[in-house]
């Protein structure tokens, strides 16, 4: 329990001990405290670059954990804050957020972040969890893991069996950390047994994995799925391609070698895996189902009954893939055929014919969107949306399921409507931040507070109870296949039935092409 007994009010520089060491934190508003770049696991330096982690190193005296950490290594990306702060291959660590040091058993949330599994951190302003903490009186936590080389290279070929699960070594942290977590987490007056793990793009793929993971099973209780799920993680084969690429790219045939390199060359070569690969940077790196600490398919896992119990809510934006305008814009308007229809093509493996019918189903539907939006249409459903039906599907006989669609544009920039990540404001309940960050730019400076409050009052009332249901929003059924409810968070808030039955029913004459 924490050294400090006096009351919480009155703590400003309040310790906490844990199996590592005690740790330092500060109070960031009236009735919170944080404590943040805390180690969860072994510096993943020299000779431990590649491997698992393992348990974090103790420490003397008091850790300093009142300010962030630096992100993982990773590439610079203007539209994501963490790949612009400091970096650093030491960056397995955690933050948490709480209104006391005591054992009220207050519900725990554990956050991961998203980042295409190529970058991303826990240390940018707009995850910062003191409103979760101060609203709600839960335990918020977020954690970063490896990313990129450093976090999903398969070197097993060239290092041998010490490195077999290197490929999955960014989940690997996650699982260390949930780890962690569990046995630390009623120090900072949480509940071990009431903890909901919820993650955005990559952290949504990243929990939904978790979730089928064997060695993770018990670690939690909850999953909260943000815009991704599992269906587009690498094949084994795709995975090898990656090693190929890196190790063609560095001119390099030995393990010594790949630990020698440089934090900088690491990123210059994932630069340049970039450049030259045939599909957005995003796709180049995640878990591999490999059959040792993944199953081979998770929807037969699924479907086996082996995640009976978990309650998942989850869900999607509904404009997806319009936010990789930003990156690709020049190219899709050029010609979205080639950039949007060939990039599906070659993840999910459909025809000319297939890829012609779902072109068909959406014009049908909106004829008056453009040829561009109807691939960004398309593709936002291909990646996004039609695999948490598919989700949706597997595991609400076995648990509670709650379905969701975003659907709130931005007033500023109507090209990209509700795109990826448009919801993160509203779940980490950041009004202000609209008006002091770049995010203005995107979502304009008269944020909708009535919405932010109903999105972020669901998560806490999932973590809570298990049930998104409060008094300000209108009932949220449980989905079933028979009408398949949805909530629509927008302009107007409301449960909805089977939404757009015949894109569904369209993707569904070949699900099975993700590869499970």
């Amino acid at each position: 329990m924490a050294d400090n007994t006096d009351n919480n009010n009155k703590y400003h520089n309040p310790v906490v001990t844990t199996t590592s060491g005690r740790v330092r934190g500060r109070r960031v508003s009236d009735r919170v405290m944080r404590f943040t770049h805390i180690p969860y696991a072994r510096a993943p330096l020299g000779e431990f670059r590649f491997l698992a982690p393992g348990s974090a190193v103790k420490w003397e005296g008091v850790w300093d954990g009142t300010e962030h950490g630096p992100s993982c290594i990773q590439p610079y990306d203007e539209f994501e804050a963490n790949s612009l702060l400091e970096q650093s291959e030491d960056c397995l660590w955690l933050s948490i957020w709480t209104q006391g040091l005591d054992d009220q058993k207050r519900p725990v949330m554990v956050f991961i972040h998203g980042g295409g599994f190529i970058g991303g951190g826990a240390g940018a302003d707009f995850y910062d969890g003191t409103q979760f903490s101060d609203r709600g009186d839960v335990v918020l936590v977020s954690i970063q893991y490896r990313v990129g080389i450093t976090g999903w290279l398969d070197l097993e070929e060239l290092g041998g069996e010490a490195y077999r699960n290197s490929k999955n070594n960014g989940l690997l942290d996650q699982l260390e950390a949930l780890r962690w977590i569990n046995t630390n987490i009623s120090n900072f007056g949480g509940d071990p047994d009431n903890i909901t793990i919820f993650g955005e793009s990559a952290g949504s793929s990243s929990v939904l994995t978790l979730m089928v993971m064997p060695a993770a099973k018990g670690l939690f209780q909850k999953v909260i799925g943000q815009s991704c799920t599992f269906d587009y993680h690498r094949t084994a084969e795709r995975c090898r391609n990656t090693t190929r690429k890196f190790l063609q790219i560095t001119n390099i045939s030995r393990i010594d070698k790949v630990l020698e390199l440089k934090s900088s060359q690491i990123v210059d070569v994932l630069n340049r895996m970039s450049e030259e690969s045939p599909y957005p940077s995003d796709w180049l790196f995640g878990p591999v189902f490999d059959g040792d600490i993944l199953p081979n398919d998770p929807y037969a896992y699924i479907r086996e009954g082996n995640t009976a119990g978990i309650p998942v809510m989850h869900g999607t934006t509904a404009d997806e893939y319009q936010l990789w305008l930003l990156y690709s814009g020049d190219q899709i308007r050029k010609d979205p055929r080639k950039e949007l229809g060939r990039f599906v093509q070659e993840i999910v493996r459909i025809t000319d014919d297939q890829l012609d019918r779902l072109v068909e189903i959406q014009k049908s539907l909106y004829p008056q969107r453009s040829e561009i939006e109807q691939y960004l249409d398309i593709t936002s459903w291909m990646f996004f949306r039609y695999p948490h039906s598919r989700l949706s599907a597997v595991q609400s006989p076995h648990a509670p399921v709650w379905q969701y669609l975003f659907t709130w544009k931005s007033p500023n920039h109507t090209d990209l409507g509700a795109y990826h990540g448009i919801e993160m404001d509203f779940v980490f309940h950041h009004p202000a931040g609209w008006q002091i960050r770049d995010t203005s730019i995107f979502k304009g400076i008269d944020p909708p507070i009535q919405l932010i409050d109903q999105v972020q009052d669901a998560w806490l009332a999932f973590a809570r109870n298990g049930d998104p249901n409060h008094k300000g929003l209108p009932h949220w059924p449980r989905y079933q296949d028979t009408d398949r409810p949805t909530m629509i968070f927008g302009e107007n808030c409301g449960a909805k039935d089977n939404i757009n039955p015949e894109m569904l029913n369209g993707f569904e004459a070949f699900g099975t092409n993700y590869g499970f």
